[in-house]
């Protein structure tokens, strides 16, 4: 395959989608239907199933796109982590809890004292 595609030469044939090419070559020259796929010998026919579920690669940006700004805390102002992955939120979150805790065990540990 690799020795016979020497001789073969991709032509685009001029759609507005890109997905319509010509193979010129030896042995006969073909029309390879990208978008379906599919091509007029059958030589090119994809034989390999795509995947279900979500592409593997990632989206290709424009020439022209700008680029997104890094992303911000709402937390604690910081760059680089979300508020939801927000360190400082959490060590707050686990102290107050601890907080709670303590007077939970506050309140349950003095009427027992209190009887006894």
């Amino acid at each position: 395959m690799t020795k016979l595609s020497r001789n073969w030469f991709p032509q685009w044939s001029g759609d507005e989608n890109e997905v319509l090419y010509e193979v010129q070559g030896w042995p006969t020259d073909m029309v390879v239907y990208l978008g379906s796929r599919t091509c007029t010998c059958r030589f090119w026919q994809l034989t390999v199933k795509i995947k279900p579920g979500r592409p593997t690669i990632n989206r290709r940006e424009d020439k022209d796109e700008q680029p997104y700004n890094p992303i911000r805390c709402l937390y604690c102002g910081e760059v680089g982590h979300n508020r939801r992955t927000c360190k400082v939120k959490k060590q707050e979150e686990a102290a107050e809890q601890a907080r709670l805790m303590q007077l939970q065990l506050a309140v349950v540990a003095t009427p027992a004292d209190a009887n006894a």
